[in-house]
């Protein structure tokens, strides 16, 4: 049976799926576009189709000490800054941010009280195990763990990770690079062509780490120093290099280098976002 949750910013999440909770009838997990159409003759032609902003409704139904676990639920929304609708249609579980716009409170039906509920969704389905690829040396030997899947080792000076985006959207990316590196730089490779370039035009010392992401409303590049403290870079970027950029759907290549090669630990991580699960 499939499953919902509600989580907040700090990952602590209700359950809707009991009898002191439970999500019913929830509509608008589907596809949603808005189109427009010419018409030409007896034939309507599409001229334009973009994605629409999902709404997801449904009713919430406190089926025991109806109203205590009412009010517990409204206190967990109002309490939380952020929050995230998971939906778990058999195994895997999707992530979707939203903001609820509505709870409507009814009368106590048959031993239930039953609440209509709105969320208004801003992002697409993702799934919350973003995938990892980690290139880091194996004690002190001159050589890479070659354990996970999609890595290209032609010599020290780049690395290549090969990446198979399954999603339905372009998926944002975050980086972790350790130092020392020299003016470090990342190549997107898409059919045999460069596409994208960022390029940090300073060191990062030993005992610091590169952070970058091009995940939407989340995009940033920082120095994060050994003592903790975190330092924007954008002012070290090129700006004629497109530098957040995004994996396109299908398979392409990261090539990570710098001006001194590439000895030390790197963490890809990339966010698969889904129109419909």
């Amino acid at each position: 049976m499939r499953k919902f949750y509600l989580e907040n910013e700090n990952q602590v999440r209700f359950d809707m799926n009991t009898t002191e909770c439970f999500f019913s009838n929830p509509s608008g997990l589907g596809l949603a576009t808005n189109t427009a159409y010419i018409k030409v003759g007896s034939y309507y032609q599409l001229d334009n189709q973009e994605d629409a902003q999902g709404k997801i409704s449904g009713k919430i139904v406190f089926a025991v000490e109806q109203y205590e676990n009412y009010r517990k639920f409204i206190n967990f929304i109002q309490k939380s800054k952020e929050l995230k609708l998971i939906y778990i249609p058999l195994s895997t579980e999707y992530f979707r941010d939203i903001d609820v716009i509505d709870v409507e409170k009814s009368e106590i039906s048959e031993g239930a009280l039953e609440c209509p509920i709105t969320f208004s969704c801003k992002s697409f389905f993702y799934t919350s195990n973003q995938r990892k690829f980690i290139i880091e040396p194996l004690s002190d030997e001159p050589r890479f763990d070659t354990a996970y899947w999609g890595l290209v080792f032609n010599d020290y000076s780049n690395r290549e990770i090969i990446i198979d985006n399954t999603g339905h959207l372009e998926a944002g990316i975050k980086l972790d690079m350790y130092g020392y590196l020299i003016n470090p730089k990342v190549e997107l490779w898409y059919n045999n062509e460069l596409t994208s370039t960022f390029i940090a035009q300073t060191t990062i010392e030993i005992g610091e780490r590169l952070l970058y992401s091009s995940v939407d409303n989340d995009l940033f590049v920082k120095r994060l120093k050994s003592n903790g403290e975190e330092e924007n870079l954008l002012s070290v970027l090129d700006l004629n290099n497109e530098n957040f950029f995004k994996l396109p759907v299908g398979t392409s290549i990261l090539k990570v280098t710098a001006d001194n090669g590439v000895e030390t630990k790197i963490t890809v991580e990339v966010l698969f976002e889904y129109k419909g699960v």
